[in-house]
């Protein structure tokens, strides 16, 4: 990962730009899928709170 010569706007850890290799997204899952898988799903147990 070449990011020291890449100045990072708000993203110490991902580049700015190209995403990161897809290897390493599938392995924590992409962005959109942990947000379903994860926030979402804890947001249907309780919909009251959310609704």
């Amino acid at each position: 990962m070449e990011v020291a010569n890449i100045p990072t706007r708000g993203f110490p850890t991902q580049v700015p730009g190209p995403p990161p290799p897809l290897k390493d997204n599938q392995k924590v899952l992409t962005l959109g899928e942990m947000m379903t898988k994860g926030q979402f799903q804890v947001q249907e147990k309780p919909p009251s709170r959310f609704g």
